[in-house]
């Protein structure tokens, strides 16, 4: 095999790397898009990612966070807020002896840029939440995960309690806006 040709059969080698590279980070490389799903009949109101309880919940919530879909773990929480109370979904690929059921719902207080839940089940992801910005808005981080951002609680103003995690993978935390104490 003489030079040139082993010059163009490596640079098309390359190219194929470079190419199966790209496409298999596409997804980190452009703008999240919305991933519209329709619940099947053997599917709850609320999710296949968890086990839903009866809790009745309200038609509207005062504020709404859910997940960063900048953590790359198959997880998600999201807090939603009334005048009086919290609700709190939870997923991950943590297995439980006993599988929990959400939304857990109680009281929780506002104090010194800090939010507090009220332990109402046995799976928290957390209770305590710092009130932090990034990217110009308001995010709820677990005050003992300070230097994740990935793993911020982004504001969802389409949040549906039906279906809490619907819209978390347009919720992306921004990484150059590091949060502040």
């Amino acid at each position: 095999m003489d030079f040139h040709k082993m010059i163009k059969n490596l640079t098309l080698l390359f190219t194929v790397l470079f190419g199966m590279i790209f496409l298999s980070n596409y997804q980190y490389l452009v703008k999240p898009r919305t991933i519209e799903y329709e619940l099947t009949d053997n599917e709850s109101e609320t999710s296949s990612y968890f086990k839903s309880n009866d809790t009745p919940l309200p038609d509207s919530f005062e504020h709404a966070w859910v997940m960063s879909s900048s953590w790359e773990g198959f997880m998600g929480v999201a807090i939603a807020l009334t005048s009086d109370k919290y609700y709190y979904w939870m997923y991950s690929d943590v297995e439980w002896l006993e599988e929990p059921s959400f939304p857990y719902a109680g009281s929780y207080t506002f104090e010194d840029g800090k939010l507090t839940l009220e332990v109402s089940g046995d799976h928290y992801y957390a209770t305590e939440w710092n009130i932090t910005k990034n990217g110009g808005r308001k995010c709820l981080q677990a005050k003992d995960e300070f230097r994740d951002l990935s793993r911020l609680l982004i504001p969802d103003p389409k949040f549906d309690a039906k279906v809490p995690f619907k819209n978390q993978s347009n919720l992306v935390a921004e990484f150059t806006y590091w949060p502040k104490p």
